[in-house]
């Protein structure tokens, strides 16, 4: 999706280029699994001599990989999902230009502010606050606001997001009292109670959310 050129418009050789070898290594890698698809996809990628096939190539190589580069994308892709199910929530067109704020300097997502913009179709800004109706997401502990003033109708919109709030307090007040039994608490499994108390601590940072939201309605 990131480099599907603009509607009327090729896509640049280097671009093309690259994703084509990237696309044979794909296909020698997955070839012991899928061999027959594999090599018709290989053959059709460039002409080839009759005994260039798959199967005598030299397994794909790899260099230093940069764990921090592909943790950063992660982010990116959620902010991208988040405005795509934002979008489907509220029946917005995908070709109407929304803005996200997120408060405090940019993160280190920042780098594919470009692909953000492209896939999600926002405009991505910094240290704002929204004082008038608008949505709410949170990626690991950065919250972001999508103004949503003149798109959305207010009325209904906060309707929904009473309702929300109704089911996150009760939510929350299910894992409350687990975690409040000290037999549950002293006898489940370790990993079982960090995971209901982490359950509790998302309800608590949704319900701050769709308070705010609320007090902007």
């Amino acid at each position: 999706e990131i480099i599907k050129p603009d509607y009327g418009n090729s896509i640049d050789k280097n671009t093309y280029e690259s994703t084509l070898t990237l696309l044979q290594k794909l296909m020698i890698l997955l070839h012991p699994i899928m061999p027959f698809i594999t090599e018709e996809v290989y053959q059709s990628i460039q002409d080839r001599s009759v005994n260039d096939c798959i199967i005598i190539q030299s397994w794909p190589g790899y260099g230093q990989i940069d764990f921090n580069h592909l943790e950063t994308f992660e982010i990116a892709q959620q902010i991208v999902s988040e405005v795509r199910a934002l979008r489907a929530s509220k029946n917005l067109s995908p070709k109407e230009k929304l803005t996200v704020l997120q408060a405090g300097v940019k993160g280190e997502y920042a780098h594919f502010e470009s692909v953000i913009a492209k896939l999600a179709n926002v405009d991505l800004k910094y240290s704002e606050s929204s004082d008038g109706p608008s949505s709410n997401f949170i990626i690991g502990t950065t919250e972001f606001v999508v103004p949503l003033e003149g798109i959305v109708d207010a009325g209904a919109e906060k309707a929904k997001l009473e309702e929300e709030l109704k089911y996150q307090k009760g939510f929350l007040n299910s894992v409350s009292k687990k975690l409040a039994n000290e037999r549950f608490v002293n006898n489940a499994p370790e990993a079982v109670v960090a995971s209901e108390r982490k359950k509790m601590a998302d309800a608590e940072s949704r319900i701050k959310s769709l308070e705010d939201s609320l007090a902007k309605l």
